[in-house]
């Protein structure tokens, strides 16, 4: 785990070494209970992450956002499809608990209410999403000048992802907003999501709550 832009944070773990037995998974195509597993983030914080002291607050948080995702999308010994190795046309199954490096950089000031931890946890959930073959993303759009590479997508980069992949990576990203920040309304992360404006609609007359674009 490596942050950029907190402290030039850095961090390892022991993937056999964390919390397995605490963890309830949830399977493909089910959502995450509406609240948190307290027993998971009880012992994510004293095992996996009790070395770090309160100078290390931020990283701190955001590490354990992270490993609460990592370990519940892993499921405990699942297998899995990497995803790098398909680029190559390599079908490997590899265990279900995968080590890897993740890098976080931002250009939002942390801890400035501009929305730095939910574009985060955005960035966490879809690649831990992809990771764990959870989502499938578009592929990339052929380069329009062959000459040096060039993309002009005409702003079209997030209208191409389907829906309900943009939905569900909501849906992980509120998870790790509720880590970070306990009881958070789910706009945040729904603007980083979807782009554009958006309104919260409550329930009632026959909705349900949530998030609708503001057209226009």
């Amino acid at each position: 785990m490596h942050f950029g832009d907190i402290d030039y944070f850095y961090y390892e773990w022991d993937i056999d070494g964390l919390p397995w037995d605490a963890v309830t998974p949830v399977s493909v195509g089910q959502e995450h209970p509406e609240d948190l597993d307290p027993r998971l983030i009880a012992r994510i914080s004293a095992g996996p992450l009790s070395g770090l002291g309160e100078d290390k607050k931020n990283a701190r948080a955001a590490s354990t956002a992270f490993l609460y995702m990592y370990m519940i999308l892993a499921k405990g010994g699942e297998r899995y499809i990497h995803p790098i190795l398909l680029l190559f046309e390599r079908l490997i199954i590899m265990d279900g608990r995968p080590s890897f490096n993740f890098t976080a950089r931002s250009t939002l000031p942390i801890g400035a209410g501009l929305g730095s931890s939910a574009s985060f946890s955005v960035c966490a959930a879809t690649a831990l999403l992809i990771l764990h073959r959870r989502i499938n993303p578009p592929p990339p759009p052929a380069p329009t000048s062959p000459t040096t590479g060039h993309i002009h997508l005409s702003h079209q980069g997030r209208r191409a992802i389907p829906f309900g992949v943009a939905e569900e990576v909501n849906r992980w990203a509120f998870v790790a907003e509720k880590v970070l920040h306990g009881n958070p309304s789910g706009v945040d992360n729904s603007v980083a999501v979807f782009g554009g404006a958006l309104a919260y609609i409550k329930a009632g007359f026959e909705k349900k709550s949530g998030m609708e674009g503001i057209q226009g």
